[in-house]
């Protein structure tokens, strides 16, 4: 539709997928696709990086022994998911830490729309997350990045850095990007 509008083809391709879903980017790098909660059929997705890791017991081993093992038919290594990027898409509240490719994703994309006390209202009908509760889902995942996306323009920005502050911890707080923010955190 975009591209009707501006007179510009995106390159890309789209694919339909549910909850469950793998699709394959490249040989090694695939995105998994799991269910949010917002509309229906909402989804998100992980790319993650898919690597073979040499056993414990077998590292230490020249070439040849290992090239051996293999001719006899032993597992000599086994898969590793390295997760890249998540991003959750619009969603209210889930905790997506029982997941672990989303807790342990190197960068988290996600929303967080609404920041003010009285808002939380607004934030459950829309089926978006609150600052309290986007707290409580960072508290419990180990992401590197967290980039937050789908801010309200009710409130001011300088507003919305410092109750981030004020609701986050120290090492959360410091791995935020504001998308919507003319610079990295400040005002």
């Amino acid at each position: 539709a975009w591209s009707r509008l501006d007179g510009n083809k995106v390159p890309g391709k789209l694919v339909g997928v549910k909850p469950g879903d793998e699709y394959q980017i490249k040989p090694n790098l695939f995105a998994r696709v799991f269910p949010t909660k917002h509309s229906k059929g909402s989804v998100g997705y992980s790319v993650i990086e898919k690597r073979k890791k040499l056993k414990a017991e077998y590292v230490g081993l020249t070439s040849p022994q290992i090239v051996e093992l293999k001719k006899q038919g032993i597992e000599i290594d086994y898969p590793l998911e390295i997760p890249i990027v998540t991003y959750l898409g619009d969603t209210q509240y889930v905790d997506f830490s029982q997941l672990k490719y989303i807790a342990e994703s190197k960068i988290l994309i996600a929303e967080c729309t609404f920041y003010e006390g009285e808002h939380s209202g607004r934030a459950e009908a829309g089926r978006h997350m609150h600052i309290d509760e986007f707290a409580d889902l960072l508290e419990r995942l180990k992401n590197e990045h967290i980039i937050i996306t789908h801010i309200t323009q009710r409130t001011p920005m300088r507003e919305i850095h410092k109750i981030l502050k004020d609701a986050l911890p120290k090492d959360k707080y410091d791995r935020i990007t504001l998308l919507m923010a003319k610079r990295h955190k400040g005002g």
